[in-house]
């Protein structure tokens, strides 16, 4: 019992973070908020999600907020841990928000 406190206590006090990302970028819990994008020196990028058991119950916001010529950034969960097909934000302005519920990642906003 004393255990799962400290679980609770621990997990209510992840905080979410912004993170801009212009190359391949493996999210870790908290990370949260993504506003992504490619530019004219770099190539298109994956992001790969945090572990769907270790992110139960957050939120994961992910925009592709500039884009250049044909290079897309792909949304992959880890290592396929739940079966989410990848996602593929290929437009400026396009954005998804994942949740994970522990055994598998919801998308439950996509305006792709």
């Amino acid at each position: 019992m004393f255990n799962d406190k400290i679980t609770r206590f621990n997990l209510d006090e992840v905080k979410q973070k912004t993170v801009y990302p212009e190359a391949t970028k493996s999210l870790g819990l908290g990370e949260q908020v993504v506003q992504a994008k490619t530019t004219s020196a770099g190539a298109a990028f994956t992001i790969t999600l945090p572990s769907v058991v270790e992110a139960a119950g957050q939120l994961y916001s992910i925009t592709q907020v500039a884009r250049d010529a044909a290079k897309n950034i792909t949304v992959e969960d880890l290592d396929g841990d739940a079966g989410f097909g990848d996602a593929v934000l290929d437009l400026a302005g396009e954005h998804i928000i994942l949740l994970s519920n522990g055994y598998t990642w919801a998308l439950i906003f996509d305006n792709r």
